[in-house]
């Protein structure tokens, strides 16, 4: 396929999606993937629509409505990816989704990347957009990112997501009895922090951000394919916020360790680290027993930034010479 030259002005008479120029050269956008960047530009073009059909709420903010089917036609993307660009944006502050329940679309608040709300945490509480320096509760807040929800479907699906039910069979059923990201910031706050009302909060922040870090919808979506179910994953969300609990020397494979080094040990922690120790779980049970999968897997978790890269060099020269 051959194009031709432009001439003159000609550039002029195309539509172009707008995609701001700070979203490149401000450091605090750095994190967020093209992709992400590129779908902020989608959202800001549907306002145009949202104002012409007056898709307003009470305090006259606009909300569009934009699917992960969308964005994944569009940009030519996976539905693991859509979800996760989606995600970039809602933990920069760039949108904020309100879920409508009973099958309807979510709404998408686009907020305003040149107006910053210092020091509060924006809400979409009871149909307004709010700012509240205290955290609302969860029966509050219907605005929930697709982190701090278990699915980002319901029973019946949505029209954002249809999925279907789950194959359970073939999957490895595990549960107690047979058993780089987090952010500087919240990292800090975790050590600064001393016993108070907030640390509930603290604490359920971080639980957040590890489940960022691990791509946990992702996960979700894969369920039969990593050979697990939700609550072995919930365990292990759960055994990479131990150290920001623990007030004592961890035992790790036996071996007393610092909660500040498994903290550090357990950032390293990413999606392809899970696959990983899921892989080699379902070989494991497939002739053993684990008598205590929690101590498993918190050295399973442990070990797996030193050991995936070996493991894998292994595997692929195990294949070329068989």
């Amino acid at each position: 396929m051959q194009f031709d030259f432009f001439k003159g002005n000609e550039t002029e008479q195309y539509m172009f999606y707008r995609v701001p120029q700070v979203l490149f050269t401000d450091e605090q956008f750095n994190k967020i993937s093209c992709e992400a960047k590129l779908l902020y530009g989608f959202l800001i073009d549907r306002t145009s629509l949202s104002v012409k059909n007056n898709w307003l709420d009470k305090s006259g903010n606009v909300f569009v409505y934009f699917t992960l089917e969308e964005a994944k036609e569009k940009l030519n993307i996976g539905t693991g990816k859509s979800v996760k660009i989606f995600d970039e944006l809602e933990r920069i502050g760039l949108i904020i989704r309100k879920k409508q329940g009973q099958g309807n679309p979510t709404k998408i608040y686009v907020m305003n990347f040149t107006k910053q709300i210092s020091k509060t945490s924006t809400q979409v509480v009871k149909g307004k957009v709010q700012t509240s320096k205290k955290r609302k509760s969860e029966s509050d807040v219907e605005v929930k990112t697709s982190e701090n929800r278990k699915s980002t479907v319901s029973k019946n699906g949505s029209v954002d997501f249809q999925k279907s039910k789950p194959n359970h069979t073939n999957r490895v059923i595990l549960t107690e009895s047979n058993q780089s990201y987090l952010s500087d910031d919240t990292h800090d706050k975790a050590k600064e922090k001393s016993e108070s009302d907030g640390q509930t909060d603290l604490i359920e922040d971080i639980k957040e951000d590890i489940k960022y870090q691990i791509d946990y919808d992702i996960c979700l979506e894969r369920l039969d394919e990593l050979g697990i179910t939700t609550d072995t994953l919930d365990l292990v969300v759960d055994i990479l916020l131990e150290p920001y609990t623990c007030k004592s020397e961890m035992i790790v494979n036996s071996q007393p360790l610092s909660p500040q080094i498994v903290q550090a040990q357990f950032r390293k922690i990413s999606f392809d680290h899970l696959q990983y120790i899921f892989d080699s779980l379902k070989a494991t049970t497939q002739n053993h027993r684990i008598k205590n999968l929690r101590g498993y897997l918190r050295t399973c978790l442990y070990n797996a930034p030193h050991t995936i890269d070996q493991f894998y060099t292994n595997e692929a020269n195990y294949d070329l010479n068989n």
